[in-house]
């Protein structure tokens, strides 16, 4: 727990902890251990007792480099997208140089739908759809 604490800027416990090391696209912080790395904010999570076992840990703060557990809750995915209508998260809506883009690194790079929509204002079903070209045809 040190060697994951020594890699946060802990603030007061209402103010977002930044995760300090290695990040994965869009900006969440990314730890190993026991040789698996995985999200550092699902971490803290699991830390505090939480079962994150097909669940999302959501960011009540929107930032996606906090890892202060107060700032986090745990919920399926319809609860998450609901709470980025809510927060206006989705306004802006993809353009085709990002399609492009986002098909070009599903072919190239090793990403999941999850991970490139946490790059994207769309949920990772858009991306299916964009990936598979159910739409932007």
């Amino acid at each position: 727990m040190d060697r994951f604490w020594d890699k946060v800027d802990k603030g007061e416990p209402n103010e977002c902890w930044n995760w300090q090391a290695s990040t994965k696209n869009g900006g969440y912080g990314q730890f190993c251990v026991d040789g698996e790395m995985g999200y550092a904010h699902r971490f803290v999570m699991r830390l505090e007792g939480h079962d994150t076992e097909g669940k999302e840990v959501c960011h009540k703060c929107d930032n996606p480099s906090c890892v202060n557990p107060n700032h986090l809750w745990v919920g399926n995915h319809e609860e998450n997208m609901r709470d980025a209508v809510v927060k206006e998260r989705f306004k802006n809506k993809l353009e085709w140089p990002d399609v492009v883009e986002i098909r070009r690194r599903y072919e190239e790079e090793d990403v999941s739908y999850r991970e490139l929509a946490e790059d994207y204002p769309v949920s990772f079903t858009q991306i299916a759809h964009v990936v598979n070209h159910e739409n932007w045809k």
